[in-house]
């Protein structure tokens, strides 16, 4: 009688201990889920054709550049991804050469070294030009209005951004090299 009192006992444990498990695994499921959202850091195009600092956020279908100055603010873009028309990108390279010299200067005669061996120095970034439409404020107009914004990241970042814009909008990015 022991034995099966023990047994029983046992049973009972392991049942507990499956229904624990259970509801600890499904917990996460009852729970509100967070939106997540991808940021870069990168330069957005300003209406006099000048890339300024931006924050590029693509979150809950929608694509967003959020401009660093103040004074930038009313150029902020947020796109539903259903507007988004068309994508393109391209390579661009700036060379880095005052960045050398300045470090020649704030760390010694050593880093003119680099400037001797690679004068050509470059860094390279990727420019992605979106094409969307906004709804037009004429009602007879028969067609959308369109819109392009364009914004530069350092090439680490592209693939993923493109790879993330291309899942948010079901279109390919069009590369032009």
């Amino acid at each position: 009688m022991a034995v099966r009192a023990k047994m029983g006992r046992l049973t009972l444990e392991k049942s507990m201990q499956k229904l624990l498990w259970a509801v600890w695994l499904a917990l996460p499921l009852c729970l509100p889920q967070p939106a997540w959202a991808s940021r870069y850091e990168g330069k957005c195009i300003d209406g006099r054709g000048d890339f300024k600092r931006c924050e590029i956020v693509i979150e809950n279908g929608r694509f967003k550049t959020i401009y660093n100055d103040a004074d930038q603010q009313s150029l902020n873009v947020d796109i539903p991804a259903k507007q988004i028309l068309y994508m393109t990108a391209g390579e661009i390279s700036n060379r880095s050469t005052w960045a050398t010299v300045g470090g020649a200067f704030a760390i010694g005669p050593l880093s003119w070294i680099n400037l001797l061996v690679n004068p050509n120095q470059r860094e390279f970034f990727t420019v992605i030009a979106i094409a969307y439409e906004i709804p037009s404020a004429d009602p007879t107009a028969t067609l959308p209005d369109q819109k392009v914004t364009a914004i530069r990241v350092k090439n680490q970042q592209s693939v993923l951004l493109k790879t993330e814009l291309e899942a948010l909008t079901n279109l390919k990015v069009q590369n032009r090299y």
